[in-house]
């Protein structure tokens, strides 16, 4: 009797081995095609540490912008900005980069992404009554305009342009209005030469929001 209760058991428990082996199995053989729905496009973030900001993607819309077969991916981009600092911001700009993709003459693609007045570009430029900051703590959405997304379809119905798998989030301008900032780079501004601005680092760049 004793030796019927022990091969039972010795099956069951051989039974159970049996179904815990098929189950982590089938574990291993789908996780790598789960991974790789959550792959989509890959985003690189170029911000200096020394920058007095916080980055990221809006979590809602972030699968959507990375989905690769999602044609509407520029209208579900929206990046958050934070200003971490203890003063106001009055201007911020980013570019929204695509390595990847050229234009026909081969300069370098980018969705310009702007907070502030224009003139701020000049980093001399000072506040003014009716310009509104991003004060300390605040956060600030930045989409790309809709005058950017029809230059870049308009771009694409000329030739065979795929959607791109990668793009970058450089970090470009920030003023605190008052003549001080940061530029590309993470350098500290006023330098020593006067009539600086960050213009340079635009040429040779196609910026949608310059060629709708």
């Amino acid at each position: 009797m004793k030796s019927k209760q022990s091969t039972w058991r010795r099956f069951i428990l051989a039974l159970l081995f049996a179904v815990s082996a098929l189950v982590l199995f089938g574990r291993g053989v789908r996780s790598p095609s789960v991974a790789m729905s959550f792959q989509g496009r890959q985003v690189v973030e170029d911000l200096p540490k020394n920058v007095p900001l916080n980055v990221k993607l809006k979590a809602e819309k972030e699968p959507k912008f990375k989905d690769m077969s999602n044609p509407d991916w520029l209208g579900d981009f929206e990046l958050e900005v934070t200003n971490t600092s203890d003063r106001p911001i009055y201007f911020l700009e980013f570019w929204l980069m695509l390595p990847e993709i050229r234009t026909p003459d081969n300069n370098p693609i980018a969705f310009s992404l702007r907070y502030g007045r224009g003139d701020f570009v000049i980093q001399e430029t000072l506040r003014n009554d009716t310009d509104v900051p991003i004060k300390p703590g605040e956060t600030y959405a930045f989409i790309i305009p809709v005058e950017q997304t029809r230059g870049w379809r308009q771009f694409k119905s000329k030739g065979s342009v795929p959607d791109p798998d990668k793009v970058k989030i450089q970090f470009i301008q920030l003023s605190f209005g008052d003549g001080t900032g940061f530029k590309s780079g993470g350098s500290v501004y006023p330098t020593k030469r006067a009539g600086s601005s960050v213009s340079s680092c635009r040429e040779g760049l196609t910026l949608f929001n310059e060629h709708p």
